[in-house]
């Protein structure tokens, strides 16, 4: 859907500026007219040059705003395709993520979606824009109806507009497609500020799994009731802000890109810093990140062992600590200057034998012990604590509110001729699980395992 969506914006990139040289050629061929009548020297050929490029621009014009029309009628028709698809997966009992839908294509879990999550967006036309570039250029110029119209007071005011719906659709799906997280986590829609879930607490299996006790009872016996654990989670929307400034000379004469930028931009800002929050975040006033939780077992490193290593027993006894139920979903989340520890990792085979390498590769994708092995720069570099996190992340809830909200200030960036923009919305995330899992028999588990620092 990323290609299409590209594919779409290049073309409406195309399209505007076909616009302004059409714009340019037929206000040369005005001029001429003007000279015509005033007298002036009008030469014929030069007249008829003039309308020339005029009538070409106006035919690749013409060509381009079909191909336009198209591509964003299949960016459209394939968003729709996926909402439907995302939105029958909700409805799944099972109450678990699936990974495959039954027309065979993978999915990034269920409601994966803005419409999934919050049903069909408001289309910009309903909301009284052409597209999402008339937005942007009406934010910064502050001069639009529709801009008024849409401006939010309340609760969730920041002094901006609400950004419409179909622009957040996007930026959201674009976070959804480019996170590591968010394709993984339970993701939970906010409609107030607060949104409270609960679930079993299923941290002690000592007596039974879940807090569930089953009795063996003589007949006539009598079956002593248990009361059930269940844990209550708080979601609390955090902000999360995006401040930047651009040169007026650039907003005057990037056209439609402005727009395209701003897009981008929100989406990959999106994801970037859910990610970062989800995994590194220290709960106060930033989502629960995994390696900050009490959930989130951390192995030993060996004794003796070098300073920024990894080795076998790293990773076998962290494989041992994840908990049984996380295996199916679990993947390894490395970073990136761990992969050169990893990709040498061997496994010795008998005395002079050879060596059997531990990461493999299953359809493109790396594997560590069959699990996937995922990159990402959101995490510590080799040597420090988090490094290497072994996790299912259907464990990790993320709270999303609906909206985003923008603005522009010219007074900030005044004495350089500066525009200042803002973005804000607002998240929360932690793990379900309080603390590791204390099973009947052995060593705690988790769905979150990491390995300590290696200094």
């Amino acid at each position: 859907m990323n290609e299409l969506n590209q594919a779409a914006l290049d073309l409406r990139a195309e399209t505007n500026a076909l616009r302004e040289k059409r714009n340019d050629a037929r206000d040369a061929v005005i001029a001429l007219i003007q000279d015509k009548e005033h007298g002036r020297a009008c030469p014929a050929e030069k007249m008829r040059a003039a309308e020339g490029l005029l009538s070409d621009i106006d035919t690749q014009l013409s060509a381009a705003e079909k191909k336009y029309l198209r591509a964003e009628r299949a960016h459209l028709t394939e968003r729709s395709r996926l909402a439907a698809e995302d939105a029958e997966l909700m409805r799944n009992p099972s109450g678990r993520i699936p990974t495959t839908h039954p027309t065979g294509r993978v999915v990034r879990g269920v409601g994966r979606c803005y419409a999934g999550l919050f049903g069909h967006p408001q289309r910009l036309a309903d909301q009284g824009w052409g597209d999402s570039s008339e937005f942007f250029r009406a934010v910064v110029t502050g001069q639009h109806p529709a801009l008024m119209a849409s401006q939010f007071v309340g609760q969730d005011s920041t002094g901006g507009w609400l950004a419409p719906e179909e622009l957040v659709s996007v930026a959201f799906d674009a976070a959804l497609e480019d996170s590591v997280v968010l394709q993984r986590a339970r993701i939970e829609p906010m409609v107030s500020d607060v949104k409270m879930i609960s679930g079993p607490d299923v941290q002690d299996s000592s007596t039974g799994p879940y807090g569930f006790e089953v009795q063996w009872v003589p007949e006539g016996g009598e079956i002593v009731i248990k009361n059930i654990l269940l844990r209550k989670l708080e979601l609390r929307a955090k902000k999360a802000a995006l401040l930047f400034q651009e040169s007026n000379e650039v907003l005057a004469d990037s056209g439609g890109q402005m727009s395209m930028t701003l897009e981008r931009a929100l989406g990959k800002a999106i994801s970037w810093a859910v990610d970062y929050a989800s995994l590194q975040g220290k709960g106060a006033g930033v989502p629960l990140g995994i390696l900050a939780s009490p959930a989130c077992i951390e192995v030993a490193k060996e004794s003796g062992q070098a300073a920024a290593s990894i080795n076998y027993a790293n990773v076998a006894k962290m494989f041992a600590r994840l908990h049984p139920m996380a295996i199916r979903a679990a993947a390894w989340y490395v970073s990136s200057t761990c992969l050169p520890q990893l990709l040498t990792l061997t496994i010795p085979v008998g005395t002079g034998g050879s060596h059997v390498p531990l990461v493999g590769d299953r359809g493109g994708t790396l594997t560590l012990f069959n699990r996937p092995l995922i990159e990402t720069e959101k995490l510590p570099a080799l040597g420090a604590r988090g490094d290497l996190l072994l996790a299912d992340l259907s464990f990790y809830v993320v709270g999303l509110r609906q909206q985003i909200v923008v603005d522009r200030s010219a007074h900030v960036g005044f004495t350089k001729d500066l525009m200042t923009f803002r973005g804000t919305m607002r998240i929360d995330g932690q793990p379900l699980w309080e603390k590791p899992y204390t099973p009947k028999h052995g060593a705690t588990t988790s769905a979150f395992v990491t390995l300590a620092e290696r200094a």
